[in-house]
């Protein structure tokens, strides 16, 4: 079984209030909100993860990596879309 999360919004309304992280880095209980996604998510036994980012993630990849690394999470394959 797969654990495909999509991740790829354009972060258009965080802009709006000067927010320049995309939502899923977002703090919640001194964590990202990906953190504790892929936690409630980790009791299962994954054949593999499968994050869907686009371009715009890319700066962030070290945070999804840190998230990742914390939680030993080796399954993990991300796939870059461009959304136009």
């Amino acid at each position: 079984m797969y654990l495909i999360i999509t991740m790829a919004g354009l972060y258009q309304r965080f802009e709006d209030f000067s927010l320049n992280v995309p939502k899923y880095l977002l703090p919640y209980k001194s964590r990202s909100i990906f953190f504790w996604v892929l936690k409630n998510y980790s009791n299962y036994n994954f054949k593999k993860i499968i994050l869907i980012i686009n371009k715009r993630d890319i700066p962030f990849i070290n945070l999804i990596n840190e998230d990742l690394k914390n939680l030993r999470i080796k399954n993990l394959f991300v796939q870059d879309w461009a959304i136009r």
